[in-house]
């Protein structure tokens, strides 16, 4: 050990005894910082007042001290029992401040997208998955934005809106570099390289994922109420789809409607795209909200205001043709306004259906005689009880099915976007396999063809069922296109009428 530090330690504390310096040094592991913090800590102002008074000078009992103090748990011991002892005499002697610490409590590394503390991570409110179906595994049919445009917040509106080329699609093209021969004005051969655009080679997994690709480039990553306050700010309506991963009529709206690059334009245009699915965290307050409690509904596709939130125009269960989906769009705009001075249509949207579950036990009663009497239609009054003792009108109407008549017609030749192949199959396993004009043709003609070019059904009463078990009787009237049966397969079942 240094003598240099033994008598700067001397010098700062005021120490005249070179061995309780030698002590606190040693306690300090040679530091003499920390050995000055440890004799002021410890007491050593009393341990100088002691050492003041008259005491034996003979260096034999020095050296008992010495040999006494060697351990450093007794001179710690010491110097807190004279300290003590000092301070019940002394009554103005005040304790030292304790030193300053600082801490870490939590990781900062979570913020600002989550917190990290007591009980494991929170995530934050609003994330942008929270438009997925999150429930159900990432696929061709469930896809998401990939971890480079998940990392902001949903209701962040510094990046509120996916931009990516519409001329230069990077999932189908690249660039490669092609060498080029050509004679410069002189007649000399000139050879350079240069990048050339051309598609990529993609496997087939691949190319589905990109047809059914949903439309992330006009979709903004907002919640509704967030998406509510930018079209406020922006003079744009908010249209919102629903859709559920699990309907192929979902899909073949990503692929037939939302893949028009005139539907992108006249709706980034004049719209804050959203689409949610189904049983997203952020579909929920929409589905509350507007009554959309039940899947057979999608896929779903609305208009809000949103200054008032009411949905002033609405597709269900049907894949619009991205013609006449423009043309009713610009019939919208034509017709609605969004300047608080300009007087909007009244928009007659149909009321929510009944739900039994609400009623009381007298009105589930008097529903259900009514449902019995085969009556077609429930008009609540005004306390919610539907109305009772009206006739059967409805019931001396012609059966819809009586007026399909046997009749032919030719099946049209392949246009693509045009024509559409239909299957029909039967119980037994035998199948009808044809082409129909999807935007000419009618439900009715389906069942003109059933009874034209399949055996048996001429005479015979029948019912067709789409996909999802529903009867197509009450669709005659709607084009193949609007009733949302391109490319689908109906189920053909004799109905026994003894």
């Amino acid at each position: 050990m240094s003598a240099g530090k033994t008598d700067e330690f001397m010098a700062i504390t005021g120490a005249d005894d070179a061995a309780i310096a030698t002590q606190f040094i040693e306690m300090a592991d040679g530091n003499l910082d920390t050995a000055i913090s440890l004799f002021f800590e410890n007491g050593g102002a009393a341990l100088l007042s002691s050492n003041n008074t008259p005491a034996p000078s003979n260096s034999a009992s020095t050296a008992t001290v010495s040999a006494d103090a060697d351990a450093d748990a007794q001179l710690a011991e010491r110097l807190q029992r004279e300290a003590y002892q000092q301070q019940q005499h002394d009554e103005d002697y005040v304790r030292p401040p304790d030193e300053a610490r600082h801490e870490v409590l939590t990781e900062n590394s979570g913020f600002p997208t989550s917190y990290r503390g007591i009980g494991g991570q929170f995530e934050p409110l609003h994330r942008i998955n929270d438009m997925f179906d999150e429930t159900r595994p990432e696929s061709i049919f469930n896809q998401r934005l990939d971890d480079a445009n998940t990392t902001t917040y949903i209701n962040d509106d510094s990046s509120d809106s996916l931009e990516f080329s519409e001329e230069d699609n990077d999932d189908e093209y690249e660039y490669v570099e092609e060498p080029v021969i050509e004679l410069d004005e002189d007649g000399n051969i000139k050879e350079y390289t240069k990048l050339v655009r051309k598609p990529k080679f993609i496997s087939k997994e691949q190319k589905l994922a990109l047809l059914f690709k949903p439309p992330f480039s006009i979709m903004s990553k907002l919640d509704l109420d967030a998406a509510k306050q930018k079209a406020r700010a922006k003079q744009k309506w908010i249209m919102i789809n629903i859709q559920d991963s699990g309907i192929f009529q979902c899909q073949a709206l990503n692929r037939d409607l939302w893949s028009s690059r005139p539907v992108r334009t006249i709706i980034k245009k004049n719209f804050i795209f959203l689409q949610y699915q189904y049983e997203s965290r952020s579909a929920q307050p929409y589905l509350q909200f507007y009554h959309l409690n039940n899947k057979d509904d999608l896929p779903h596709i609305a208009i809000l205001d949103p200054i008032t939130g009411e949905r002033v125009k609405q597709w269900n269960r049907v894949v619009p043709i991205p013609g006449q989906f423009i043309s009713e769009i610009n019939e919208f705009l034509a017709s609605f306004s969004l300047d608080p001075k300009v007087p909007n249509p009244t928009v007659n949207e149909p009321p929510p259906k009944l739900d039994p579950t609400t009623l009381t036990e007298e009105q589930q009663m008097e529903l259900a005689i009514k449902e019995s009497l085969n009556t077609n239609a429930i008009e609540p009054t005004q306390g919610g009880v539907p109305k009772m003792g009206e006739g059967h009108e409805n019931a001396q109407e012609m059966d819809p099915f009586d007026t399909i008549e046997v009749k032919m017609h030719p099946e049209p030749p392949n246009k693509p976007g045009l024509t559409t192949r239909i299957q029909i199959r039967t119980g037994d396993g035998s199948r009808l396999v044809r082409r129909f004009n999807a935007l000419e043709d009618t439900v009715r003609t389906i069942y003109e063809v059933v009874k034209t070019e399949m055996d048996g059904f001429a005479d015979a009463k029948f019912t067709l069922n789409d996909h999802r078990r529903e009867d197509l009787i009450d669709k005659l009237n709607i084009t193949i296109g609007d009733a949302g049966l391109k490319n689908s397969s109906l189920l053909l079942e004799k109905v026994d009428t003894e």
